[in-house]
């Protein structure tokens, strides 16, 4: 799938787990009740998201409260809203229709002239994967259900760009193509990622 939209116009998040009782104190979200705090994801994506934007959910939409919970959350959020499914998104499958897609995982491109080749390929799936498609290539990965819990890079070095989209470690809100690429950006910048070298196989099989 090839995405052609401008770049602040793209848009990435995960586990909003709408109707979650747990999401005030397992997952520690600043709100005094649960629906105070549905009530703030949701205004928080409106008031990024155009209706024109496109999104991509990487699953956990809500939790509890049923198929009409789910649809009465859905019409209420801006975009056009693709849904890559988690691990609690039973409640959202008689409503399917409502997305432009669901998927298990997906690859997408997204039409960008500072890469080579002038597209970036990106794999979305739920959790995260440790050695995605295509890493060595650049090829990002976007992934959700840590909730802010596993960093992007382990021991503080990545050799490829992968981030957690999820809203417990965006401030509660989703995050567009352009603020990821800049952090991927910052982040090299600083050495955190480092990029795949080519292995020296005389060292990992002697003679």
């Amino acid at each position: 799938m090839l995405i052609t939209h401008p770049h602040e116009k793209i848009w990435f998040t995960s586990d909003t787990h709408y109707g979650h009782s747990d999401n005030l104190g397992f997952f520690g979200r600043p709100f005094k009740s649960v629906e105070e705090g549905d009530a703030a994801l949701i205004a928080n994506h409106n008031a990024l998201v155009q209706p024109d934007d496109i999104v991509f959910h990487l699953g956990d939409f809500t939790w509890g409260g049923g198929p009409d919970f789910a649809l009465a959350i859905r019409r209420q959020l801006n975009g056009k809203l693709y849904l890559v499914e988690g691990n609690h998104d039973k409640d959202v499958v008689p409503i399917y229709d409502t997305f432009a897609m669901v998927s298990k995982y997906m690859e997408i491109g997204v039409k960008d002239y500072d890469v080579y080749g002038g597209v970036q390929m990106i794999c979305l799936f739920h959790f995260p994967i440790l050695a995605w498609n295509n890493a060595r290539q650049g090829w990002w990965h976007l992934f959700g259900h840590t909730h802010g819990d596993v960093p992007p890079m382990m021991n503080g070095k990545s050799k490829a760009c992968a981030m957690d989209v999820g809203v417990d470690a965006n401030q509660m809100k989703p995050i567009n193509y352009a603020q990821i690429k800049e952090q991927f950006a910052a982040w090299k910048e600083a050495g955190a990622i480092t990029g795949y070298v080519k292995p020296d196989w005389t060292k990992r099989f002697p003679a």
